[in-house]
């Protein structure tokens, strides 16, 4: 057999006596049978399988090709195509694991075959790794600091994948790197559209129409003196000795949750106020009015300070964060920050963190920093992270932010909580969940609640985030 094939940047790869495949380094691929025409440029392959011209060809080039060189006929590259499945190698690596998930052209994994990926180091050290339960995924930990190159041995029923590199980063410090500030970049410099996806998007947090909880009158909280000979009736809020409480209208006091003036509170088994009015805003909420939110009995605000674009991974400040923490702390909210992650690795993350930290300095935080993490399209960039590798990120994030004396705390859906974390791990820091509702079922502790993203609060013209942070 004499063996033809384009010159590109791939691999040649013999599959059988009478059958080649050409990999391309973008992952596609074909395979041709035995031919005789000598007419067509040739080259003949490098000992290591190379191909050495820098043009990457996709399935529809190869097959055009072949059909104008009289190698093959279109239908029957067609049907040689068709019947070798072309596989993807989809490799990241989060500290020092590594994953690879072995994709059909379908975009599902090649579950039920057993795979052996080869990972070879800097020194040319390889060391095979069998996928056994034959799930399509192969998890490879402790490995050390480099890069890798990571290849699949063939298997007769599927076209051999092209060899991606993958760079382990091993243990990242959870300390703040210096100098932050000049990887930022502002909205003028990116194209918004694909880069932030508009918070508030109400699909993550698992909207849910319930019946509205009954609405209490609300009136101002009083100060009066628990100390008389006689007792009142109490109606509405009242305050004894610093302790805030809500009376209903037979004079009784209110425990648990409670919907009054369209705002949740919890009261303890005592009746005593035990949580505290909150939004959370960005950019999307445009000018902001802050001295008519206090008035409105918001007790904090949660800002956006920034967001790693889902399509570049770039480093972008929220537009409005300056006008926004400045307004909140001057009309007396207490304030805190949140940061939209699309961090793929450690090192990410901690870079995340340390915008963050880099821009609340000289602010008096009081409540927590968050880091945000959940899906935005079909595109973004962290949207195929495992559970184990986005909790990685998170944590390292939480880290950096609690080792410079912040609060930390990590936002979610609860069902992103459930299947796209491992919560056993973020156990030290505050969760704050997403779950619109009346009243959540969200099975496990929680800080704070954001219930709606559809609050009306005077002072923000658009819809708002409504949150409560228990006390306790």
């Amino acid at each position: 057999m004499k063996m033809k094939n384009t010159r590109f940047n791939g691999r040649l790869i013999v599959i059988g006596a009478s059958a080649v495949v050409l990999a391309s380094a973008a992952g596609t691929a074909f395979v041709f049978t035995d031919h005789t025409d000598t007419s067509a440029e040739t080259s003949v392959a490098p000992e290591d399988g190379t191909v050495d011209k820098a043009a990457l060809l996709t399935r529809e080039d190869i097959e055009n090709y072949l059909y104008e060189k009289n190698l093959i006929s279109m239908a029957h590259a067609h049907e040689l195509l068709a019947s070798r499945p072309v596989l993807t190698l989809k490799v990241s690596s989060v500290g020092s694991r590594v994953s690879v998930k072995i994709v059909l052209p379908d975009g599902n994994l090649a579950t039920g075959n057993l795979f052996v990926i080869t990972l070879t180091d800097e020194a040319g050290t390889r060391t095979e790794y069998t996928n056994n339960d034959m799930d399509g995924w192969i998890i490879i930990d402790n490995l050390e600091k480099g890069d890798y190159a990571v290849s699949m041995n063939e298997m007769k029923d599927f076209v051999t994948p092209a060899s991606p590199t993958v760079t382990v980063e091993g243990e990242v410090a959870p300390v703040a790197v210096a100098n932050i500030e000049e990887k930022v970049v502002s909205e003028a410099k990116i194209v918004v559209a694909e880069e932030d996806a508009a918070y508030g998007n109400v699909t993550t947090a698992e909207t849910v129409q319930d019946t509205p909880a009954p609405e209490t009158t609300a009136s101002a909280p009083t100060e009066t003196s628990a100390e008389t000979s006689v007792q009142p009736v109490f109606t509405g809020w009242q305050t004894f000795d610093g302790s805030t409480y809500y009376y209903d209208g037979t004079g009784n006091r209110v425990t648990g949750w409670q919907t009054i003036g369209g705002l949740k509170y919890y009261f303890n088994e005592s009746g005593v106020k035990s949580s505290k009015v909150g939004v959370d805003v960005s950019r999307y909420q445009y000018a902001i009015d802050w001295a008519a939110v206090k008035a409105s009995g918001v007790d904090y605000a949660i800002i956006r300070l920034g967001y790693r674009g889902y399509g570049s991974g770039a480093l972008v400040l929220d537009p409005y964060y300056i006008q926004n923490i400045r307004g909140a702390s001057a009309a007396g909210l207490q304030v805190g920050v949140y940061f939209f992650s699309q961090a793929i690795t450690e090192t990410e993350a901690v870079e995340e963190a340390s915008m963050v930290l880099e821009y609340i300095r000289g602010y008096n935080i009081s409540c927590p920093v968050a880091f945000d993490t959940e899906f935005v399209n079909d595109v973004a960039r962290a949207n195929n992270l495992s559970a184990t590798d986005r909790t990685t990120i998170a944590l390292a994030f939480c880290r950096t932010i609690a080792n410079a004396g912040y609060t930390s705390t990590v936002y979610a859906s609860k069902s992103f909580l459930y299947n796209n974390l491992e919560l056993s791990r973020l156990s030290g820091y505050q969760t704050w969940l997403a779950h619109y509702v009346n009243m959540t079922d969200y099975a496990y502790d929680y800080d704070m609640w954001q219930y709606t993203s559809k609050g009306s609060i005077n002072g923000i013209s658009t819809g708002v985030d409504l949150n409560v942070w228990l006390n306790n």
